[in-house]
């Protein structure tokens, strides 16, 4: 009898390991861009099933939704939008085809860079609403996360405990992750951080750097452009040169070329997001040790 039981107790035990959540299917839930699937697991925890809109390697700018995406949303209970390119013409549109799909703006009362003040908001993102790649600070993904959790509450009032307290472990370990970077970069203030694409604003205005875009309205600089961006990282004695895996690295290496420096690649799309946002700074900081003194 007490091997029986032993057994019984066995069994319970592995069945509550598989099945966590006693007698709940876990919401579907889609996010615009891989990196805000970090957000959304460490929310929503054993309740949540979370994917990525946007495939991972490809451009969240030039990404054009095809008919299989779109299929891939079925059963899905909320989708967290970033006010992303594509999502001005798919969004509009979803409500048609899976009217049960919730469509949750998770910039929603957040402070945005304004496009005026950026290269990145003159070539064609046409939402208007200023700048949406926000999880680039750790403060303003914050802000997004805190939106996901309001609206997962409501799709999902039962797990309203779980989900702040998800919630408040997620915010204390971003607030540990943006003092670590703000130690880091503290002394590199006002420095300038070249890109190819404006895609790091939100992090370079986090930490009291400066976001130099080589690209000129999404397109590649005109040769006066590249002629003054040498004479301006010149003069900076900046040596290293960021590019994104989905770029052309054409007019970066250029620039690298002509004054001896060099290309590094950050990719602001990884589903690891705090592990990226702690290597890209890094990165950063490791290209103002090489940078040359200014003369």
């Amino acid at each position: 009898m007490a091997m029986k039981h032993f057994f019984l107790y066995f069994t319970a035990a592995v069945l509550a390991a598989v099945y966590p959540v006693s007698g709940m299917t876990p919401l579907r839930v889609q996010v615009s861009v891989p990196p805000q699937i970090y957000l959304a697991e460490k929310i929503g925890g054993e309740r949540v099933v979370v994917e990525a809109f946007v495939p991972a390697g490809e451009s969240c700018e030039s990404f054009q939704p095809r008919p299989g995406h779109v299929r891939r949303l079925a059963g899905a209970r909320v989708f967290f939008a970033t006010r992303l390119p594509y999502e001005a013409a798919l969004l509009p549109r979803l409500g048609s085809i899976y009217p049960d799909l919730r469509i949750v703006d998770t910039l929603d009362g957040l402070m945005l860079r304004d496009e005026a003040c950026c290269p990145h908001g003159h070539h064609g993102h046409g939402h208007g609403h200023g700048d949406p790649h926000v999880w680039m600070s750790p403060r303003h993904a914050l802000a997004q996360a805190a939106n996901m959790r309001d609206a997962l509450v409501k799709l999902d009032p039962a797990g309203a405990e779980a989900y702040a307290e998800n919630y408040r472990v997620l915010a204390a370990e971003i607030k540990a992750l943006d003092a670590e970077l703000r130690a880091l970069l503290a002394p590199f203030a006002g420095r300038p951080v070249y890109v190819y694409h404006p895609a790091f604003g939100y992090f370079t205005d986090a930490y009291g750097l400066e976001q130099v875009a080589i690209e000129h309205n999404g397109a590649e600089p005109s040769p006066a452009r590249l002629a003054r961006l040498v004479a301006e990282a010149r003069a900076q004695g900046v040596r290293v040169f960021f590019v994104q895996p989905s770029e052309s690295t054409r007019a970066a290496a250029l620039l690298a070329d002509t004054l001896g420096g060099r290309t590094e690649v950050l990719d602001p799309m990884r589903a690891d997001w705090a592990e990226n946002i702690r290597d890209i700074a890094r990165a950063v900081a490791a290209s103002f040790a090489d940078a040359e003194p200014v003369q």
